[in-house]
């Protein structure tokens, strides 16, 4: 785990800008600094150490500098497998990439097994290429600007490329979407020029026109077995806890985390487990769930609380570090818990993904009745009688709320989106013309999951949670959360073996019953809630009691706020309308730290 940072317009050493660049990076990597600069290219890498800890894993990695340079972000699990099959000496992950990419096996990416973001760089007599890739889920991150000079920059996080480039403007279209959704989607920032690398994606880069081209391969789920999913969920703990030093669980009350840790128990004795506690609010609290469950499987647990009411330094921390706002509360709490877990580990495994891949929210339950072709009408009906849609406009949004909205919504994905607490409306009525084109570039994207291979043939709605939701909110959420504090978190459900096997079982109902019964079997004894929280957060009083309203005011008010581009000066409706939902509060809160923060840092407050 890592960051990176490469530029074909080379920099000098000591450039200021360089040099702030590679700073947005340490925390992903305190533990050593590398820097390539040569005519073609600049490299730079922040590294923490995990597989191949002395100089086997150093980077940017390079046999000659003139010819190519790689550098690495993530790790890849089964690289000693690849070495032996290509006859690679398997000194470390980085060591076998890195040899692939020199050998020309491009089109052998979807054999790594791993998480992962890189960008390589290649000179062959005048011929230069970029090759960049990001996993098949997209759990590492990976950003790109386009140079006014046509030269490319690639970063772990938008932070680096704004610092590296002096700045960009803020983008409203996106803008608007990020306030409306709560994330930014696939290839979106908030910045203009600045775009995140698609996941899934084998991109090559070659300069012409004074610009560049690209051309994308997607990665395949061909090379990978089928297995029943109790085996195949163990097979990938197993190569997730491949690693230089040691290996623990971020463990809350429920069946994904305590399913990962209690397969990692028969492989780490001593395993340890980390859980938040809410001290203050009992109803979000399953601390005693994962108690109870760690001691079944012989685990060493340790217990966190969360106070929301401390919560600002830490907005401001994981804002400042990617350069981003985020619409997802329980950045948070993971943030406290990791930085508890980086005094005894840099690695731990966590349960993200298997509520998309094997149907464990609610709402997909409620999306079951809308595709049944005769109930999709009646409950349309039924759903306008009760004024749907105008009591989620209204009032707060709850969940029975937002399950009459959906059913109301013709659009399949606005339907989708109100299950999501999204705020359409209000962000149109502060950008009309902005939110109108961010809702079209989403309407867009939705119309292409039928076709789409990371969608693994699921319903549209889970498709759109699998390749827009899940990496852009969940799994920035568990980047940049842990690695503000120099943690790695690892995904094991998120492995193309789960998934292989996922697609194959093809379960018509909800409830990750495949996940459950595999738990059962392996912790006869287990414990867990009535309903999922996970990370549960009460927005309303963390937004009341952190001083995160002030932000709110600055997003709304401020003249160099970019909500205000179109021309409407006063956000009384909106502000209204954050009064109601406490989502959409937070929103605006994030938009004004990262207003302050890091679009417009000399704004006083």
């Amino acid at each position: 785990m890592c960051g990176l940072l490469l530029s074909t317009r080379p920099h000098d050493r000591s450039d200021p800008r360089w040099r702030r660049a590679l700073q947005t990076l340490e925390c992903r990597g305190p533990d050593a600094l590398g820097e390539v600069h040569t005519a073609g290219v600049s490299a730079g890498h922040r590294r923490l150490a995990i597989i191949g800890l002395g100089e086997a894993g150093r980077q940017p990695c390079t046999d000659d500098a003139d010819t190519d340079v790689l550098v690495f972000n993530g790790e890849i699990y089964n690289y000693r497998e690849l070495g032996e099959r290509y006859g690679i000496p398997a000194e470390s992950d980085t060591r076998v990439l890195h040899a692939m990419l020199r050998m020309g096996l491009d089109d052998r990416l979807s054999e790594l097994r791993g998480m992962f973001a890189f960008a390589y760089w290649r000179r062959s007599g005048n011929e230069v290429t970029v090759i960049t890739a990001r996993d098949f889920f997209g759990v590492k991150p990976l950003y790109v600007a386009r140079g006014a000079d046509g030269s490319l920059a690639f970063a772990s996080v938008a932070a680096a490329l704004v610092a590296l480039d002096g700045g960009h403007d803020p983008d409203p279209v996106q803008l608007a979407g990020f306030l409306a959704t709560g994330f930014f989607p696939a290839g979106a920032s908030p910045f203009a020029g600045i775009e995140k690398c698609p996941e899934g994606v084998v991109t090559t880069w070659r300069p012409e026109g004074g610009g560049w081209t690209r051309s994308d391969v997607p990665l395949s789920l061909d090379p990978w077995p089928v297995l029943p999913v109790d085996e195949a969920v163990d097979d990938s703990v197993r190569a997730h806890l491949v690693s230089d030093v040691p290996v623990g669980v971020l463990l809350s009350g429920g069946i994904d985390s305590t399913l990962i840790a209690a397969s990692a128990a028969r492989h780490v004795e001593g395993l340890r487990t980390y859980s938040l506690t809410n001290p203050g609010n009992a109803a979000i609290d399953e601390s005693e769930f994962a108690k109870w469950n760690a001691a079944a499987i012989g685990a060493v647990h340790t217990e966190v609380p969360f106070d929301p009411s401390d919560s600002l330094d830490t907005i401001r921390a994981l804002v400042r570090s990617s350069g981003e706002p985020f619409g997802d509360p329980a950045f948070i709490p993971l943030a406290t818990l990791c930085a508890r877990v980086g005094d005894d580990l840099k690695v731990v495994l966590a349960g993200e993904g298997a509520d998309e891949l094997f149907g464990g929210y609610r709402r997909y339950e409620v999306e079951r009745w809308r595709e049944r072709v005769v109930l999709r009408t009646a409950l349309r009906g039924a759903a306008r009688a009760r004024g749907g849609t105008r009591q989620y406009l209204t009032s707060t949004p709850s969940q029975r709320i937002r399950t009459w909205a959906s059913w109301a919504e013709p659009d399949d994905l606005l339907a989708h989106s109100w299950l999501l607490s999204a705020e359409w409306q209000a962000a149109s009525d502060l950008l009309p013309s902005s939110t109108s084109e961010a809702l079209a570039q989403r309407q867009a994207q939705w119309s292409l999951l039928p076709a789409s291979p990371r969608g693994l043939g699921l319903p549209p709605h889970r498709a759109y949670d699998l390749t827009q939701w899940l990496p852009n909110v969940f799994l920035e959420k568990s980047d940049r959360a842990s690695m503000l504090h120099s943690v790695e978190v690892r995904v094991p459900f998120l492995d193309p073996v789960v998934a292989r096997s996922c697609t194959a079982v093809r379960q018509r109902g909800t409830g990750k019953l495949p996940l459950r019964r595999a738990l059962e079997q392996l912790v006869p004894t287990v414990r867990l809630p009535d309903r999922k929280m996970g990370l549960s957060v009460d927005t309303r009083a963390l937004v009341t009691s952190s001083g995160l309203g002030d932000y709110v005011e600055l997003a709304l008010h401020d003249r160099r706020s970019p909500l205000l581009v179109e021309g409407r000066r006063s956000g009384t409706l909106l502000a209204a309308r954050a009064e109601l939902n406490p989502v959409l509060a937070f929103r605006l809160g994030l938009i004004g730290v990262w207003l302050n923060d890091v679009a417009h840092p000399l704004v006083t407050h």
